[in-house]
């Protein structure tokens, strides 16, 4: 499973990414940990997607593209819950299916909150 995880995030990376990961990013993806810590700024989209990708079954050149079109656009995975950002859009900018968008949504506000609970651990 590991393997198969360190292959889809291979995938994803050499798929003409904006910019590599950073190094400790890349090992906290290849490193299987109880719980990992909060990825850095500039990796949180790629990360965020690549988990996205894996819950729903989303193949990582589908995920490399909708990476590719968010980053375009700017967008960060909190940015993806606000809710004046209308599905409608989401759907013409990633070419994902209404239902895939609610999900891609819902998992934002998950992973974000995991994510945030980890930076305020760090602060402490």
């Amino acid at each position: 499973m590991i393997t198969m995880m360190a292959q889809q995030a291979t995938a994803v990376h050499n798929h003409a990414r904006r910019r590599p990961l950073s190094p400790a990013s890349t090992l906290r993806m290849s490193s299987p940990q109880p719980s990992s810590p909060a990825p850095a700024i500039e990796d949180e989209l790629d990360i965020f997607l690549s988990s996205f990708g894996r819950a729903k079954g989303i193949s990582a050149v589908a995920i490399a593209e909708i990476g590719d079109c968010l980053a375009e656009a700017h967008y960060s995975p909190n940015a993806l819950s606000e809710p004046t950002l209308t599905s409608e859009h989401l759907q013409k900018l990633t070419g994902l299916p209404e239902g895939q968008v609610y999900a891609l949504r819902k998992f934002s506000r998950q992973w974000c909150g995991k994510v945030d609970i980890k930076r305020a651990k760090l602060k402490h």
